[in-house]
């Protein structure tokens, strides 16, 4: 993987996600026009589209540099609505099976 990835996305690599990294985020907003988001809330982002691409939370939780998997899935993975109604769609066709 690009180490250059590896560096923006891990929050233990302070020195080099401070000024840079936030001063590259904003410049890139500027010149796409593109609205304003946090460098925090692109981590957020980032974890929650990997978990819908089907990453394996163990993935995301080393390349976010978190201790555990349960904190990924706890503060980053964010249960979107049409996830959340195939889950429903799913649970209905095991109790319909069953009845």
């Amino acid at each position: 993987m690009n180490d250059r990835i590896v560096n923006f996305l891990r929050p233990t690599m302070r020195g080099t996600l401070g000024g840079t990294h936030i001063v590259r985020w904003w410049t890139a907003g500027r010149i796409t026009s593109v609205r304003h988001i946090r460098l925090h809330g692109a981590r957020h982002s980032c974890g929650t589209l990997m978990h819908l691409e089907n990453v394996p939370i163990a993935v995301i939780s080393v390349l976010l540099g978190h201790a555990s998997k349960a904190f990924t899935m706890a503060t980053y993975v964010h249960s979107q609505p049409d996830v959340l109604a195939a889950a429903a769609q799913s649970f209905a066709r095991v109790v319909d099976r069953r009845s």
